[in-house]
């Protein structure tokens, strides 16, 4: 009987690391998308030159849209790796 109820916790725990794996690895894949995300969103926000001519209004709003993506990417990027961090840590508790 003792073997059995052992056989049943050690297969529970088992799949509590596979979920927990399967959770993490998402997260992982999260922050990766998110700092490339953010790493276009700097670049283009740099590297553009704004022709004279362009109305305020325009090159305004691309700057804003601009600035508001790379700020969700890196705060998405910031809350997956603590997430990533701290997952395994607390599990064990």
């Amino acid at each position: 009987k003792q073997v059995l109820l052992a056989g049943v916790k050690r297969n529970a725990l088992e799949l509590r690391q596979k979920e927990l794996d399967f959770n993490v690895e998402r997260f992982t894949n999260l922050a990766t998308q998110a700092s490339v995300i953010a790493g276009f969103s700097f670049e283009s926000l740099v590297e553009l030159e704004v022709p004279e001519d362009t109305h305020w209004l325009l090159s305004s709003t691309y700057f804003v849209f601009g600035s508001a993506a790379m700020a969700m990417s890196l705060y998405c990027l910031v809350v997956s790796s603590f997430a990533c961090v701290f997952g395994h840590r607390l599990a064990l508790q």
